[in-house]
């Protein structure tokens, strides 16, 4: 798929890497030479430009792109002028980053669909990771009281076979999958750990220790099974 960033602070040029990394055409925007160098080698393209110049902008013909992301951490104005004149030129999917609560208001009132906040995403995941004290491995915030997380298999189940059904019966949530470390070479030669899910095979999985189990629940089913 092709992308396009437009905005490289943090949050934008991570996600530059990581969907560049994923395999994905990704064209890098930004006014700041140095910040396109740092990701120059690791994206598909890079252009130095003014987002709010339409001729500019008009240029990259960004409406046959897949999805254009813009990820502006300060500047509320500059992310606004941008958004329109990518909605005037027929870009239809647009992921906008909101500053503020303002900011989003006005980004959904000129039918932006999807606006991110990272700042307030992380505060509810951090909120959650101290309600469950720091007993999972990750956790994936869905509201304010429910989570994917991923946690160690407990040693009390190691050597068991588990099954989806049982699980949710014996602890009221959803077992989504089985991860187990694997030494994987990287492109510097060096080894190193990476988790891989496991198929299942007639519906249950023999846990060995250092497995992962990434499940869904509350926050308090997820907190009384990370003591077990």
């Amino acid at each position: 798929m092709k992308f396009a960033i437009i905005g490289l602070g943090n949050l934008g040029a991570s996600l530059a890497e990581n969907l560049a990394y994923l395999g994905h055409e990704v064209l890098a925007i930004d006014t700041d030479m140095a910040k396109m160098d740092a990701v120059k080698d690791r994206v598909t393209s890079v252009v130095c430009m003014d987002s709010t110049d339409t001729e500019a902008l008009q240029t990259l013909s960004l409406e046959k792109f897949d999805g254009v992301f813009v990820t502006f951490s300060k500047d509320f104005g500059t992310s606004v002028q941008t958004v329109a004149l990518l909605k005037s030129l027929g870009v239809s999917r647009i992921v906008v980053r909101a500053i503020s609560a303002v900011h989003a208001t006005v980004l959904r009132s000129i039918g932006v669909e999807r606006v991110i906040t990272p700042e307030e995403d992380f505060a509810r995941h951090y909120a959650l990771q101290l309600m469950t004290r720091d007993l999972f491995e990750d956790r994936y915030a869905v509201d304010a009281r429910h989570a994917v997380s991923v946690l160690t298999v407990p040693d009390s189940m190691v050597g068991e076979k588990v099954q989806r059904a049982g699980f949710e019966a014996s602890f009221r949530m959803d077992l989504l999958c089985v991860r187990r470390p694997v030494k994987r070479r990287n492109l510097l030669g060096r080894m190193n750990v990476v988790y891989e899910v496991l198929p299942w095979e007639q519906d249950a999985i023999e846990l060995q220790a250092h497995d992962q189990l990434v499940v869904f629940g509350s926050a308090e089913n997820l907190k009384a099974f990370g003591t077990l």
